[in-house]
């Protein structure tokens, strides 16, 4: 049995139910929402201790349970009540004290970042694309590039990156979600959350996915997966996809500066017809194919 426990963005609990195809599975979430976040914090985290204490009642001995690195439950404070093998799988960067406390608290430490990898010494982790069934609308994509993201400190550089597209005939569907570091008024802000569902959609609405990775992010997004699974040409930042086994010339283009959009390298990208990536290559990024390594 693998056992979730906290898993609750959209894409985290469609991979979930997805993943019961293949495995038997239990997702285990506190309940949401401001009410149980604040009777939570008031009884200094015990209210989710005597959560988990009744869920892990079912639990086999031989149960894997399956963490995540951000925990404002606090999941992580409740490690004692569980014998089972823990596994943490950190999807950010983190610091050097926190990995310390990792290490210390669970059998196994999984990362998406090569680099985060080496310098922690956690286990290298194929970044996950969520999706056990592919389905495709097979409508023709419009010449546009999407995004979606906070703001993170990025609005500048997707400004200059919006313009670059406008000037070669490819219209910018950005959302840019604001957060604390944003300041300035931009006509890619916007105030509606994207569901998984309908981000999928956006993806296939579009000829190309923009991807700006924030200073000492590395490691492989989900963005980058859902160009490779939904056929769609990315423009990224991350030096390091040069790296991976689905790089080409007509899939990625890799810009250092906004500037780079106007070179004749970027005129080739945009003329060169997307090739499609082999199968054989996808099925290694599958949920259900990276998690069958950890059982």
């Amino acid at each position: 049995m693998i056992v979730f426990i906290g898993w609750t963005a959209d894409y985290d609990r469609i991979m979930i139910q997805q993943l019961r195809e293949h495995f038997e599975i239990k997702n285990i979430a506190y309940p949401e929402g401001r009410l149980f976040f604040r009777l939570n914090k008031i009884t200094k985290f015990n209210l989710v201790r005597l959560f988990l204490k009744l869920h892990s009642l079912a639990f086999p001995p031989d149960a894997i349970l399956i963490f995540k690195d951000s925990d404002g439950y606090g999941y992580h404070r409740h490690l004692d009540l569980f014998k089972q093998k823990k596994i943490l799988i950190v999807r950010n960067i983190i610091t050097s004290e926190l990995a310390l406390f990792f290490k210390d608290s669970f059998d196994e430490v999984h990362s998406f970042d090569k680099a985060q990898c080496d310098k922690y010494d956690f286990k290298y982790m194929r970044q996950i694309f969520p999706l056990s069934n592919v389905y495709k609308n097979g409508s023709l994509a419009n010449d546009s590039c999407y995004f979606v993201g906070l703001d993170k400190n990025r609005l500048s550089i997707i400004d200059s990156i919006g313009q670059a597209l406008s000037y070669h005939g490819i219209k910018p569907s950005f959302f840019v979600i604001k957060d604390k570091t944003s300041y300035k008024h931009s006509g890619f802000y916007s105030n509606c959350a994207i569901s998984y569902k309908e981000n999928i959609n956006k993806v296939q609405e579009n000829k190309y996915i923009l991807e700006v990775n924030t200073v000492g992010q590395v490691g492989l997004t989900l963005r980058s997966l859902e160009s490779i699974f939904y056929s769609r040409k990315l423009i990224s930042n991350n030096i390091d996809l040069m790296n991976c086994d689905f790089y080409d010339k007509s899939r990625i283009f890799i810009f250092n500066n906004p500037n780079d959009l106007f070179s004749s390298d970027f005129d080739e990208f945009i003329r060169l017809p997307y090739k499609p990536v082999e199968n054989v290559i996808l099925e290694k990024y599958k949920a259900s194919n990276i998690f069958k390594k950890l059982t």
